[in-house]
């Protein structure tokens, strides 16, 4: 498949052996592995960790009615509260990741939640407070 005259090189297409040199071939693989180490990883990870986040900071809740719930119910909560903020804008979910520490966290996602007239804490209130007034049923009147 090479052209007349052209002898193939070990481990290189023989498109790369018409079209370019094996450097151009090297440098364009190089520039995609990198691209691909540093920028792919760092927003599928600020994607997938504000959940993990969000679980984190409402199961080291100390007081209030979320730390009172069984831990079923306790992870239903967790769930809704994650299914409800997926429609949180993405720099606002990368705001609450990349705080620098668990309290900076903590202290990122309520600011988040209270924002604007605490829009989006109404938000899980609709989507989830049923979960709360159910599991507090049986709290204080065992």
């Amino acid at each position: 498949m090479t052209g007349k005259g052209v002898k193939p090189v070990h481990g290189v297409p023989p498109s790369v052996e018409r079209n370019g040199s094996r450097r151009q071939a090297t440098s364009r693989a190089l520039w995609l592995s990198v691209a691909a180490l540093f920028f792919t990883p760092v927003a599928l990870a600020q994607a997938a960790d504000f959940p993990s986040v969000v679980a984190t900071i409402l199961n080291n809740q100390s007081d209030g009615r979320i730390a009172k719930l069984e831990p079923a119910t306790k992870q239903e909560m967790v769930n809704c509260v994650n299914r409800v903020l997926a429609g949180l804008p993405n720099g606002k979910k990368r705001f609450v990741v990349e705080g620098a520490n668990y309290n900076e966290q903590e202290d990122r996602f309520g600011k988040v939640v209270k924002e604007n007239r605490a829009e989006w804490e109404q938000k899980i209130a609709k989507g989830c407070g049923q979960i709360v007034m159910r599991g507090m049923k049986g709290i204080g009147h065992q």
